[in-house]
């Protein structure tokens, strides 16, 4: 380069500088903010595993005692998909009390957690006895590749124009669930 003006010589040896630097600060910036995603979603992996095992032990401990009894109010009706003849009982009171099993209770637990707490979560299956427990399509497709051997399914997703982080794992029958849903050919 023959040339004596001051300003194309700067531009000249600074602009391959300025790319190099600005090339690598982006880079950065997209390294940081990936490892930063990742970091989040394993925080809330974390957080959503502790709270499914907390809710199965006490699934577990429900279906341990064969269900519990609560009494009768506008927030607890009797559940209308358990068929057991002693699933409404009259107290020598006169108090009424209906059987709470496994699936009423995760239900009631899950909407206290949305009403207090501000997560979700939910029982699903591809045989619900009540039919409120439909799969959603992303559900629908997890129990689909748990059926086929995978032991969990997570990902981040737009619903209603905020980011959500759906987590779903299968919950295992055990013999204390054949009860009720020995008649959906589970085993």
């Amino acid at each position: 380069m023959h040339t004596k003006n001051p300003f194309k010589l700067a531009l000249f040896y600074a602009l391959p500088f300025v790319i190099i630097v600005t090339a690598l600060f982006l880079f950065l910036l997209f390294w940081e903010r990936r490892n930063l995603e990742e970091e989040q979603q394993e925080g809330l992996t974390r957080t959503a595993s502790a709270v499914l095992q907390q809710i199965v032990l006490t699934r577990s401990w429900n279906a341990g005692h064969g269900g519990l009894y609560a009494r009768i109010t506008s927030r607890t009706q009797p559940n209308p998909y358990l068929e057991d003849p002693e699933r409404d009982i009259v107290a020598v009171s006169g108090k009424r009390y209906t059987k709470i099993n496994p699936a009423y209770m995760t239900r009631q637990i899950a909407e206290l957690a949305r009403s207090q707490h501000g997560y979700r979560f939910n029982l699903t299956s591809l045989r619900p006895l009540n039919p409120s427990n439909r799969p959603d399509p992303w559900e629908e497709t997890a129990l689909r590749s748990f059926e086929s051997g995978a032991d969990r399914r997570l990902s981040v997703l737009q619903e209603d124009g905020q980011q959500v982080f759906r987590y779903m794992v299968p919950l295992r029958i055990e013999r204390t669930c054949l009860e009720c849903h020995g008649k959906q050919r589970y085993q």
